[in-house]
């Protein structure tokens, strides 16, 4: 491949179907294989690929039976644009039922079922002189024609309607004006008005003050009168409540250390087998027992 195909096949590859430098297309197996870019002299039907010399010499021999269109039948119109989901595929199908373009891979995955998917440079053959695309020309010709008449009226109205807005502007200052001093004077009288109920309140204010401390310093008064009365009742109650603590545990150890001895009494009597001892004793501490029971 020489120096200046290469800089015709990059630069093919690098621009869009509209631009006016592309002349040629490339051979896609060249471009898919790493192998560079080579000029395209032929486009296997079967396949959709456009071929160079080395790679068709090549597919003829694998595939005898595919339909190859030589470099004046070939499709001529080259759209260059990658897929966007698979960059390093470009864009050759276009699917009418989903009315999207398709890269040969999403031809394959998102458009199995797709009954109508063709091959965009061969559906972009003729096109100039389609009856769609004529039709389309004599649209936008009208359209043209009818946003022209569109403009001219809106040229006319405009006129009116910036004297309109003029005389609007003026009426709207006149009223501006009269409106900005009635408010300026509704202010003022607003402002005079607060200030007088403000002197009122606040003389008010100066006497409920009066009132209010004078109330709370006897209220603080009583307060403090009734927290020092329960302070000397709960003194008095918490030393009470020690003194019979105290008595009632000196109770409590003299009861304890006399069930101490009953206790040791009985195994005594029991061990030397004196039985009229141990009957006493048994009596003893059964009463204290009950005693014990009843004040606990």
């Amino acid at each position: 491949m020489t120096e200046q195909n290469k800089m015709i096949a990059n630069d093919s590859a690098s621009v869009t179907q509209h631009d006016d430098r592309v002349k040629e297309m490339y051979c896609e197996e060249c471009a898919n294989h790493g192998d560079g870019y080579s000029t395209a002299v032929a486009f296997c039907v079967d396949c959709v690929e456009y071929k160079c010399v080395t790679c068709l010499k090549y597919h003829k021999r694998e595939t005898q039976t595919h339909i190859i269109q030589d470099r004046k039948k070939m499709p001529q119109s080259f759209y260059f644009e990658k897929c966007s989901t698979h960059p390093q595929q470009l864009i050759k199908f276009y699917c009418s039922v989903c009315s999207k373009e398709a890269c040969q891979i999403c031809k394959d995955n998102e458009h199995v079922n797709c009954r109508d998917v063709n091959h965009l440079s061969t559906l972009a053959s003729g096109i100039q002189k389609s009856k769609d695309f004529k039709d389309l020309q004599q649209n936008l010709d009208k359209l043209y024609a009818d946003i022209k008449d569109t403009e001219k009226l809106l040229n006319v109205k405009s006129e009116v309607v910036d004297k309109q807005e003029e005389k609007a502007t003026e009426t709207c200052k006149e009223h501006k004006d009269k409106l900005f001093k009635a408010f300026k004077q509704l202010h003022q009288d607003l402002i005079e008005d607060f200030n007088m109920k403000m002197k009122e309140t606040i003389e008010r204010l100066k006497k409920e003050r009066l009132e209010l401390v004078e109330e709370l310093s006897e209220k603080d008064r009583k307060f403090k009168n009734k927290i020092t009365k329960a302070e000397t009742d709960m003194k008095e109650q918490v030393a009470s409540t020690n003194t019979n603590f105290k008595v009632l545990r000196s109770e409590h150890l003299y009861l304890v250390k006399n069930l101490k001895v009953l206790t040791s009494d009985l195994d005594q009597a029991k061990k030397l087998g004196q039985n009229c001892e141990l009957f006493i004793k048994l009596q003893l501490a059964k009463q204290m027992c009950e005693t014990l029971t009843t004040k606990y």
